[in-house]
């Protein structure tokens, strides 16, 4: 290593790093996370977005997981799939139904209980790898009984 002094406070650091032979690596699963909006204001977006979510399952790789949840007004949510493992095309199909079986709008939108039951699915499949994909879906604002609680809640 070898380390050259710039000014008063900085340094620039030379270090070599090591070549790995891609045999030595090993790939950990991805966690993939992907929550939705199901609200009304979703109506004319669901038909398209259940579509998209549907072409891009088929590009989650074997051994990966994924958990799929939508969210909707207040009390409505669910995690529809929890750390579902693809482990061959058959598994496209179900990922393609669970999402169809989901794509009708429910309410209005809190997105604060979903995401405070995200915490505990991370925390539940931390045990099949530490690497974790989310992705959020939605058009809108909370549209809730206590706004000012719910942003809170989110943040």
């Amino acid at each position: 290593m070898r380390c050259l002094k710039v000014t008063k406070d900085l340094y620039i650091v030379e270090q070599e790093v090591p070549k790995v032979k891609e045999e030595d690596l090993v790939q950990e699963p991805v966690n993939h996370i992907w929550i939705y909006d199901r609200s009304m204001s979703m109506t004319y977006e669901l038909p398209q977005l259940a579509d998209d979510l549907t072409n891009k399952a088929k590009e989650i790789p074997v051994g990966d997981t994924i958990t799929l949840g939508w969210f909707s007004g207040e009390g409505d949510f669910n995690f529809i799939l929890k750390g579902f493992k693809v482990t061959d095309e058959k598994d496209y199909s179900i990922l393609e139904k669970a999402i169809s079986n989901n794509k009708r709008p429910v309410s209005c939108t809190c997105f604060s209980e979903i995401l405070a039951d995200t915490d505990t699915v991370i925390a539940d499949l931390s045990v099949i790898s530490s690497i974790f994909s989310i992705m959020f879906f939605t058009d809108g604002y909370p549209v809730v009984s206590n706004y000012e609680s719910e942003i809170k809640s989110i943040f």
